[in-house]
């Protein structure tokens, strides 16, 4: 991709990848077979000391009966405090739907406060209007509210934010790459050949 100014083999890159590498050493054995909700309800039953996951990891753990503060506790990735990783959702209706009323019905009613509220309660994520009352919220989520107007909202690379579905392949590649060889060359020649290809549309 012609827009694609990142030198993927660049020193800032490679220690990067080393601090990564550095973190597999803990990562569980069977983390390539399992789930996010799998690898939640792991932690849940003590299988594992942590995991990094997005609000979903709250939900899931919160509907399962954990309780924050008491069976778990979210802190901010290190080095991370200062800025705010989004994953968003988004609704859309089909313009030729059988059912577009309940659909047009659905996406009014989604952003309205009354209804952001209990969606954030049982998904674990945070309201994306800034005018609701969060004080009805769990203490994490009103962190993550404050965090989210707060700081510099980045969006996530590994949820294909923001980014071609076609990059976001070529991402994958190239880290199930280094995790299998621990070669920063090998991963910089995935993202170079997803970039080079033409296999990215210009955004």
């Amino acid at each position: 991709m012609a827009g694609d100014r990142l030198n993927w083999r660049s020193a800032q890159v490679r220690a990067a990848l080393r601090t990564f590498g550095d973190i597999l050493a803990y990562a569980d054995p069977e983390a390539g077979t399992l789930t996010w909700d799998a690898a939640t309800k792991k932690l849940a039953t003590g299988g594992c000391a942590f995991e990094s996951l997005n609000d979903s990891a709250y939900g899931e753990l919160v509907a399962d009966g954990a309780q924050e503060g008491k069976d778990f506790a979210a802190v901010a990735f290190p080095g991370t405090g200062d800025s705010f990783l989004a994953v968003v959702d988004v609704f859309v209706a089909a313009t030729r739907a059988k059912n577009a009323k309940n659909a047009l019905a659905f996406l009014s009613d989604i952003s309205k406060p009354a209804t952001q509220i209990p969606f954030s309660k049982a998904k674990g994520s945070v309201p994306v209007l800034r005018n609701i009352d969060i004080s009805s919220l769990s203490d994490y989520q009103q962190d993550a509210s404050k965090s989210l107007w707060g700081s510099s909202v980045l969006l996530s690379v590994a949820h294909g934010e923001a980014m071609s579905p076609e990059f976001q392949e070529g991402f994958y590649d190239a880290v199930s790459t280094y995790v299998r060889t621990r070669d920063p060359d090998a991963f910089a020649r995935d993202l170079e050949n997803a970039v080079t290809k033409d296999k990215i549309p210009p955004r």
